[in-house]
């Protein structure tokens, strides 16, 4: 823009010069003549000069916007790829019931990882790394005791299993190869069936509550392998299944492929609902087969997580309930 207006500040003078000679070297009839066909050059030069402008104008717009663009595009995906790794690692939904899954602290987080090559959560805990890693967080002091003792839950809940009937040494060993094929940790006592990206915070806060009261949980974030076949081990290798629902559960495949399996194994459904969703509309939209027809006939917990007495009331039935 800035050269296309020197452009026609050139022309502007130039046509100021010429109109100065012919003034001292014609006469007026002749300059009469003259100042018409100068007026006419002028405006074709300036009018030519100012097309120039406004199309290097559009080309400096369209250069922006694209611009603009590729930087969203790369500022969106960042957070991703950043919340993937931390999936991964095993410790994004931890940080996400603790309200600190920023992206500044996530960024932190992978970056000690990889720095430390840490690749899971049992690398932490193994190499007694859990509290140079929060430390390395900058958290305050709550929220990073709290991360704590959520990072040394996994294990403490592995190293309970001794006492667990169902992971006692009377379980053919068959059996217990078959239970940790995939994702170790099994036998669950809650299977967490969930959309992530509509009820995760309050799942992962009651994860966390129950695995603070001894209980194993499967819950997918917590997983390091998430696929399709381990879900469908997580479903089979759980005493109890717990149906959250929100708007789009019954919208999403993996959450209906869950609770199919669960019904086809015959374990025990128990009903729960992200607070403040109407039950009756989401159940209006379950598959019409007649597999699902006997869910919603049993009352649902509502899993409120905005207040502590609620939210321990929660924990307490699901427990009863199993």
């Amino acid at each position: 823009m800035h050269a296309a207006g020197k452009r026609i500040g050139d022309v502007v003078v130039g046509a100021t010069a010429l109109a100065a000679l012919i003034e001292k070297n014609t006469t007026p009839k002749m300059r009469s003549g003259g100042a018409i066909a100068l007026a006419l050059g002028g405006a074709a030069l300036g009018g030519a000069a100012l097309v120039g402008a406004r199309a290097v104008a559009a080309r400096a717009a369209a250069n922006k916007a694209a611009a603009e663009k590729a930087a969203g595009a790369a500022a969106a995906e960042a957070p991703e790829e950043l919340r993937r790794r931390a999936t991964e690692l095993g410790f994004l939904q931890m940080l996400t019931s603790l309200n600190v899954a920023q992206d500044a602290t996530l960024k932190t987080a992978v970056m000690w990882c990889d720095e430390q090559g840490v690749t899971s959560v049992s690398d932490m805990v193994e190499f007694d790394m859990v509290d140079d890693f929060v430390r390395h967080l900058g958290l305050k002091p709550i929220p990073g005791k709290r991360l704590c003792s959520m990072l040394h839950a996994p294990t403490a809940a592995l190293d309970s299993q001794s006492s667990d009937p169902l992971a006692s040494p009377s379980m053919p060993s068959q059996q217990k190869a078959a239970a940790s094929k995939i994702n170790e940790g099994a036998p669950w006592d809650f299977f967490m069936s969930h959309k992530q990206s509509e009820s995760g915070h309050p799942v992962a806060l009651i994860t966390m509550d129950l695995t603070m009261a001894g209980k194993n949980v499967w819950l997918d974030v917590n997983m390091n392998d998430c696929g399709t076949p381990a879900m469908m081990e997580g479903v089979e290798h759980s005493k109890t299944f717990v149906l959250v629902l929100s708007d789009g559960y019954f919208d999403s495949q993996f959450c209906v492929q869950e609770l199919r399996r669960a019904i086809c194994l015959e374990k025990k459904i128990v009903l729960c609902h992200k607070q403040g969703v109407n039950v009756g509309a989401i159940l209006q939209r379950k598959p019409l087969d007649p597999e699902f027809a006997h869910i919603g006939d049993k009352q649902s917990v509502e899993l409120i997580v905005s207040d502590a007495k609620f939210r321990k009331v929660a924990v307490e039935r699901l427990i009863a309930s199993a």
